[in-house]
């Protein structure tokens, strides 16, 4: 989906959900991914049990409850896509070398229902620019309700991005580094608008962290947090869920504060 318009500028989501005869299936509301480019990076892909997922997405009308990559090309040269998979312990192997085909005009999927349990990102590239996005599922079996979110690619982490939290559920930060070393921190917002002290993760190349969150700070609410990143390229990740529940929703940390990069400037005599 391609959304463009005249004018001023607009935001939209697409809600997603699927239903299995009377079992929920998830539902999602996606959001906008990083626009085509020759790399597309994912975090937030939390896998689970990789025997359940395959026993699951082996029965009829599962094969979607699997965690999988999709990648387009809206060009019309064909990319070959080179995907590289990072764990809390380094680079996870993927099929094939992880080498994708993809036509130009059309949409494949990788799917990584024998990737282990655990956090990882995802850094797909091409000489071809294309877009991607990472599925992920929770539940495993098919009597029970099951969810699936998406992971969008996201812009590497900068100066002081504002993530906010919802006061219920469990909260994680997600961040990867695919190459190089870098420090990622982030400093609680309680709801008084209080800024809390910054946490330093300092993260190797080729690696995924995987953060719970507290609901407090002290004795005050969180309701957000400002995050940072220095050092070779970062990016990040807010994962949702609930406790014994199957729900889950994964949220990639938008662009920095647009005002700390812009400065207004008045022309005149």
């Amino acid at each position: 989906m391609h959304v463009r318009s005249s004018g001023g500028p607009v935001a939209g989501t697409i809600q997603q959900s699927v239903l299995r005869g009377l079992v929920p299936g998830g539902v999602e509301f996606l959001a906008p991914g990083s626009g085509p480019s020759n790399l597309q990076v994912m975090a937030g892909v939390d896998i689970q049990d990789a025997a359940a997922i395959k026993a699951l997405g082996s029965k009829s009308g599962f094969a979607d409850a699997v965690p999988a990559l999709q990648i387009a090309v809206p060009g019309s040269t064909d990319a070959v896509v080179q995907v590289r998979l990072y764990g809390a312990n380094g680079e996870r192997q993927l099929p094939n070398g992880g080498v994708v085909t993809v036509k130009g005009g059309t949409v494949a999927t990788l799917d990584l229902d024998g990737v282990p349990a655990g956090s990882y990102t995802v850094s797909a590239s091409s000489d071809v620019a294309f877009v991607a996005s990472t599925r992920i599922t929770r539940g495993a079996k098919a009597e029970d309700p099951t969810d699936f979110a998406w992971s969008p690619s996201s812009a590497r982490l900068g100066s002081q991005h504002v993530v906010a939290v919802p006061r219920d559920g469990q909260n994680s930060f997600s961040f990867g580094v695919p190459e190089g070393r870098a420090t990622v921190s982030y400093a609680p917002v309680t709801a008084d608008g209080k800024v809390g002290k910054s946490v330093d993760v300092d993260m190797s190349g080729g690696t995924t962290s995987l953060i719970e969150l507290p609901a407090k700070s002290g004795q005050a609410v969180v309701a957000g947090y400002v995050v940072s990143a220095s050092g070779d390229p970062a990016y990040g990740a807010l994962i949702l869920g609930r406790q014994d529940r199957a729900d889950v929703s994964v949220l990639g940390i938008q662009d920095a504060a647009a005002g700390l990069e812009k400065v207004p400037v008045t022309v005149g005599y």
